[in-house]
Order: C-alpha cells, then structure tokens, then sequence
C-alpha cells in the first residue's frame, strides 16, 4: 500500500502544499555556494544516484517528496548534514 504525507502550511492566499521538509534548506546551500542546478546533479551522480533535473526542481520548491538515499546524496554533494537539510541543525 503507498501513502502520501502532504503537510500544509498557511500562505497568503490560503493553503500551500509541501511534500518534503528539506527543499528549502537544499536551494539555500547551493546558492550559498554559488553552484548551479547541474553542478548538484553531477555530484549526486558521481555518488551512484540518478536524478533527473526536474526533480531537483521539484525538490527545491517542495512539490516533490525526497527519498532517503537522495537526502544523504545531496548533503555530500551540497557539504551540509542531513540533519542541516532537514531543519534540525542550525
């Protein structure tokens, strides 16, 4: 059986609805380092993980869940702790 978690948040026009936690923090450290889109997806992929630029896309603007083993990779690939990405490390 697959479920969805969709947690919502107030905006300024109602509802918005995200499906992950750590989309914002991933788009931070990468403009933090100054790298692009491509240069994020060719670390995760030199780490044995596909990911197609869409869904780092989709990620950062959280219309998209992220699967464990794509957390770990983008935190090595971004220099950050997944527990940074998730919002538990300052």
């Amino acid at each position: 059986m697959h479920s969805r978690i969709h947690w919502k948040i107030r905006g300024g026009f109602g509802m918005k609805r995200i499906n992950n936690l750590a989309g914002k923090r991933i788009k931070l450290a990468r403009i933090a380092q100054g790298m692009r889109r491509q240069e994020v997806l060719e670390r995760v992929h030199a780490s044995g993980v596909e990911m197609h630029p869409t869904c780092l896309c989709n990620m950062e603007r959280q219309t998209r869940q992220v699967l464990d083993f794509e957390l770990v990779a983008l935190a090595d690939a971004l220099y950050v702790s997944v527990d940074w990405l998730l919002g538990r490390d300052s």
